[in-house]
């Protein structure tokens, strides 16, 4: 069971040991609407090349609750951006765990906008409907980090929002050139087609 699993090392969730004991408290808003088929983050679905986005600050401990949704739950939920979150509340357990919480040692390749590295999974299921999952991590890499459900079919029709970590160092970076041939189709778009 997941509530079993702790790591070795470094045990302690970022923030105050309480529930919304972080500098920032996100509580996601899932939703499925039956009349476009898509689901929603927040009222907004995920429909590429534009997405709903929530902007985070830099170095801020940030706590996400993920409600258990009916509609093809429970979800896996993935997070990018190479943060390592800790699982201070897992479905399935009303208690919070902030001194111990859930954690993964068997490792795997996650890819940075620097390098792959090798880090601790971080998927996380959302539960049953009434429950909810609550992770933390601090926003120390800047960049738009995507949040979404990891059942493909699930993210194609919206279970999804982008983290904008730290707007403005990323305003003022200066990405390598070799960026700009990375999204051809994207980058060919009529500014009516975004």
């Amino acid at each position: 069971m997941e509530t079993n699993l702790h790591p070795l090392e470094n045990p302690g969730a970022p923030g105050l040991p309480q529930a919304g004991g972080a500098d920032v408290v996100l509580n996601l808003a899932l939703d499925f609407d039956f009349n476009t088929f898509l689901f929603t983050v927040n009222g907004a679905p995920f429909i590429p090349p534009t997405a709903p986005c929530l902007c985070v600050a830099p170095n801020k401990v940030i706590e996400i609750v993920i409600p258990g949704l009916a509609i093809g739950g429970p979800h896996p939920f993935h997070l990018h951006g190479v943060h390592t979150f800790d699982v201070v509340r897992s479905a399935g357990n009303t208690s919070y765990n902030y001194d111990n919480p859930v954690g993964l040692q068997a490792p795997f390749i996650i890819y940075t906008s620097r390098m792959p590295t090798i880090g601790p999974p971080d998927v996380v299921s959302t539960g049953l409907p009434g429950d909810e999952v609550t992770i933390r991590f601090v926003t120390n890499n800047a960049g738009p980090w995507f949040l979404h459900c990891h059942i493909n079919w699930h993210l194609e029709i919206g279970l999804a929002v982008v983290l904008a970590e730290d707007v403005v160092t990323i305003a003022a970076s200066n990405p390598p050139t070799a960026w700009d041939k990375l999204c051809p189709i994207y980058d060919a778009l009529d500014p009516s087609q975004l």
